[in-house]
C-alpha cells in the first residue's frame, strides 16, 4: 500500500569505478542481472549503502531516517555533502527522485 513518506539523511558524493562497484557488490553477495546492466547500476538499485542521483552521480549513503518534515524537501549541498529531509507519497516517487528534483530546482535557482 503506498504512503507518505518522510525521510532524513547525508549523502557523501563519490567517485567509483565499475570494478570498484563490481567489488563492493560481490562483498553485499548482490547479483548483476545481465551484462548489459553496469555494477555501477547495480550498486546503486541493489544497495542499502549507495544511490545514484541523476546530476550529481554516485552517491553513499551516510545517513537515513524518518523525519517529521512536513511539506517538500529541504536541501543543503556543500563540497561533497548533501544533506535532505523530505516529504513524499511513495507510490508515485522513491526519496531519490524527490532528491533529485531539489538539486533541479536549487541549481536553476542559482
Amino acid at each position: 500500500m503506498s504512503e507518505t513518506e518522510r525521510v532524513r539523511g547525508v549523502l557523501r558524493i563519490v567517485n567509483i569505478t565499475e570494478e570498484e562497484a563490481k567489488l563492493k557488490c560481490m562483498e553485499q553477495d548482490i547479483e548483476r542481472y545481465g551484462d548489459d546492466i553496469s555494477w555501477i547500476d547495480t550498486l546503486c538499485d541493489e544497495s542499502e549503502s549507495y544511490c545514484c542521483i541523476d546530476g550529481v552521480g554516485v552517491c553513499a549513503i551516510e545517513k537515513i531516517n524518518r523525519t517529521d518534515n512536513l511539506y517538500g524537501c529541504t536541501l543543503k549541498m556543500n563540497d561533497n555533502i548533501i544533506e535532505f529531509d523530505a516529504i513524499y507519497y511513495n507510490g508515485g516517487a522513491h526519496w531519490t527522485e524527490v532528491v533529485e528534483d531539489a538539486i533541479t530546482k536549487k541549481r536553476g535557482s542559482i
